[in-house]
């Protein structure tokens, strides 16, 4: 019996430093420096970040306004600076009834915007501060579905020319996942890629909702689970998909059905972004309301986590800020921000 307990003792050893062997080799050095901004946006939340050739672009909320705005930014990292651009979408009659734009770009770097919950496609002329009507659709109701489908789309990618994939999901409590749409002849023809599923105890979508990035090099797509901690890694190719744990859920403190859903979870991934190599994942691990009591304190902290496409968590970086969103601006170097505040966030 005592020797029995002693392996046990030994065993236990054993492992606890395994985890704090692997956990040192895992956390990495970061450099945080502020941007200047010569016109900071009167933001009460910034919704999803883009990085489209030297501009930064993102979507926000204005206090007591409806709907989202759109803004851009020239990016100096030698200076440290973000010099504003244009702002899109404050004039409803001018704004093609897009209130929550979604942004992206195809394989030629031409970048595209639509309204989540009305995907019709207009190209977007950073330039000329233009949108061009491409009167095609992502999805709509006349489209081939696999099943029924809502009409909401928050993370889109454009693959070819009336070729895409997308997030979206089922009414009520159905299924969230990646769909492939392709305009064939004159159908749009919608196909399930895979599912987003942390696990098959919860499979309703509003228990797996996230923040999404579609990386075109690699033609795949990752995944940021709020209520887990954990990426979902999806191939668009082969249709085959993994799951990085980051830690495992606290499933006794796990409430999926309840109103107001994001208050009373732990929030995990707030935010994910990507580069051909890597990604990057802003990694919480707190309830939305302890995140503000330590924002008010000026003791806010998250986690950047850095993960290789085949599914390799490569280092974890501690940001000592209070950071709601995230975007690579290269490898290794990303801009984050608070809504207010913008940050060169450099990982070493």
């Amino acid at each position: 019996m005592k020797k029995t307990l002693k392996r046990i003792v030994v065993l236990c050893l054993l492992l606890l430093l395994a985890v704090s062997e692997s956990f040192a080799i895992s956390t990495g050095q970061v450099k945080i420096v502020p941007f200047k901004l010569d016109s900071v946006p009167n933001a009460k939340t910034v919704q999803k970040m883009w990085v489209v050739g030297n501009r930064l672009c993102f979507s926000y909320e204005q206090p007591k306004r409806w709907g989202q705005l759109l803004r851009t930014y020239f990016v100096d990292e030698a200076a440290h600076s973000l010099k504003y651009d244009y702002e899109y979408l404050t004039n409803p009659a001018k704004s093609n009834g897009i209130d929550y734009p979604v942004l992206f770009v195809d394989s030629l770097n031409r970048t595209y915007i639509m309204d989540h919950s009305y995907p019709l496609i207009f190209q977007l002329d950073l330039e000329k501060h233009s949108m061009q009507n491409t009167h095609k659709f992502m999805l709509s109701e006349e489209a081939h579905v696999p099943y029924a489908m809502a009409l909401k789309i928050p993370t889109a990618y454009c693959k070819s020319t009336d070729e895409y994939y997308f997030v979206g999901r089922q009414p009520l409590t159905g299924v969230l996942g990646i769909y492939h749409s392709i305009l064939d002849s004159a159908s749009l023809q919608i196909s399930e890629v895979n599912k987003i599923v942390y696990s098959k105890k919860y499979p309703d979508w509003s228990s797996n909702f996230g923040k999404q990035v579609f990386e075109s090099k690699t033609h795949k797509v990752a995944h940021g689970f709020f209520l887990f901690p954990a990426i979902q890694i999806v191939d668009l190719d082969s249709k085959q998909s993994r799951i990085v744990k980051l830690a495992d859920p606290n499933w006794a403190k796990l409430k999926t059905h309840v109103g107001d859903v994001w208050d009373q979870n732990i929030m995990h991934i707030k935010d994910i972004t990507s580069t051909s190599s890597c990604i990057y994942a802003l990694w919480w691990n707190k309830y939305w309301a302890s995140m503000d009591a330590l924002k008010k304190k000026g003791k806010a902290n998250c986690k950047i986590v850095a993960i290789s496409w085949d599914g390799k968590v490569k280092q974890v970086y501690t940001i000592p800020k209070y950071v709601t969103s995230i975007v690579a601006l290269a490898e290794n170097k990303l801009i984050g921000t608070d809504g207010k505040k913008f940050w060169l966030i450099t990982l070493e």
